[in-house]
């Protein structure tokens, strides 16, 4: 069924795709369930935040950053933080990231010190935008040894900035 669903998808048939996509959420898969709330995003928030809260509930964590996002378009936004802290402790590179994009611009010693940590979480977790951030950070400090190895880690994964 997802496979089908898929199918439809990619010959732009949403109506098909969902109710494929249902059929098998309706069999307990939780992945079905993830896509249904994809499909849902463009055009109603709330139905996609039904179907991905779903999806986490029956163990898609990727559904976490997607329900963060959509929180953040209705504009709740410490719904949106709690989804982005939670995904990003349960060890998410990209929700590390995120974070780390949110603290990054103040003024506030704490808050400059939580970006710190979690683009230091975030290239530990191999995710290349981190790495160069990281790499940068760490030239700024003048820990160059350090900041060479993290940027030729951001090199290598595709970064082209980090050269």
């Amino acid at each position: 069924m997802i496979k089908q669903g898929l199918t439809y998808l990619s010959q732009g048939k949403k109506k098909g795709a969902i109710k494929k996509f249902k059929e098998a959420a309706s069999l307990n898969n939780a992945q079905a369930e993830y896509l249904v709330g994809i499909v849902y995003e463009a055009k109603y928030i709330d139905k996609a935040i039904e179907w991905h809260t779903k999806a986490t509930e029956h163990g898609i964590k990727d559904a976490r950053i997607n329900l963060a996002r959509l929180y953040k378009r209705k504009r709740e936004p410490k719904e949106a933080q709690k989804l982005y802290i939670e995904a990003a402790d349960d060890g998410d590179a990209y929700a590390q990231y995120l974070l780390y994009q949110q603290y990054k611009n103040t003024d506030n010693t704490k808050t400059n010190a939580m970006a710190n940590a979690w683009v230091k979480k975030s290239a530990a977790n191999g995710f290349p935008p981190a790495e160069y951030a990281y790499g940068k950070q760490l030239l700024k400090e003048k820990k160059y040894a350090d900041a060479k190895e993290w940027l030729l880690k951001a090199h290598d994964h595709g970064i082209s900035a980090a050269n």
